[in-house]
C-alpha cells in the first residue's frame, strides 16, 4: 500500500517550518490496530548513495576499508518502506516494530531506541548485508559469477545491520548491540541487487 501524500495543510505546515517538500508516511493510528503506528520515512536523495557495483562482477567489488573516522562498507543495501510501532511495554525499555523493505520479507525487530527519535530529522533508513568475497566459498571465480551461484550464497538469512542516512553518503548504524535477522524475499530479489560502498561513521 503506497504511503499517503501530505494534505495542503500538512505540506504548508512542514513548508513554514523549513522542512523540504516530500512524501512521507504520516505518524497515524493504524486502523483496526490502535495499538500500533507507522512511522515518518523520506524517500532516499539517489545523488548522494554509493557507487553501485555489479552483483554478477563481484570481482570489482572493493575491499572493506579504513578512512579516517569512516568505514567504507561494501553492502548489499535494502531501503526501508515502511515502519510500524507495536504498543509499548512500560515495563521494558525496548521498542517493537514491523518493519518492511524493498527486497526483503517483513520482519519483527525489537530495539532498545524509538525510531520515532530517529526519523524525526527525516533521516531515510536502509537494512544492509555486508558484502565479503567467501560468501561464494574460498574457491569461487569471482569474475562473472551465475545466477545459480548468487541464489545459493545469498538467498539465505543474513545479520543484518540497521543504518540512517546522513549527507555526503555517510551513514550511522543503529542499535549496533540488536541481532537482526533478515531473509531476502525470493530469486528476483536477489538477482536484482546492488552491491554499493556505504560511508559508516
Amino acid at each position: 500500500m503506497p504511503p499517503p501524500h501530505l494534505n495542503a495543510e500538512e505540506r504548508s505546515s512542514a513548508i513554514s517550518e523549513g522542512l523540504p517538500s516530500f512524501e512521507v508516511l504520516s505518524l497515524r493510528d493504524v486502523p483496526g490496530s490502535p495499538t500500533v503506528r507507522s512511522v515518518q520515512l523520506r524517500t532516499p536523495d539517489p545523488n548522494i548513495l554509493g557507487d553501485v557495483h555489479d552483483i554478477h562482477s563481484p570481482a570489482r567489488v572493493p575491499l572493506v576499508r579504513f578512512f579516517g573516522r569512516l568505514l567504507a562498507l561494501p553492502c548489499i543495501p535494502y531501503q526501508v518502506t515502511a515502519i510500524q510501532q507495536k504498543g509499548a511495554d512500560p515495563s521494558t525499555p525496548n521498542y517493537t516494530y514491523n518493519i518492511q523493505t524493498s527486497g526483503l520479507t517483513p520482519l519483527e525487530i525489537v530495539l532498545p531506541v524509538n525510531l520515532e527519535d530517529v526519523t524525526r530529522s527525516q533521516d531515510v533508513l536502509y537494512l544492509v548485508r555486508p558484502w565479503h568475497s567467501k560468501l561464494f566459498g574460498p574457491f569461487a571465480a569471482l569474475d562473472a559469477v551465475t545466477d545459480e551461484q548468487l541464489v545459493s550464497a545469498l538467498w539465505t538469512p543474513f545479520n543484518a545491520l540497521l543504518l540512517s542516512q546522513l549527507r555526503y553518503n555517510e551513514y550511522k548504524r543503529i542499535a549496533s548491540s540488536t541481532l537482526i535477522t533478515a531473509h531476502p524475499m525470493d530469486r528476483a530479489s536477489v538477482l536484482n541487487s546492488e552491491i554499493r560502498v556505504f560511508n559508516i561513521v
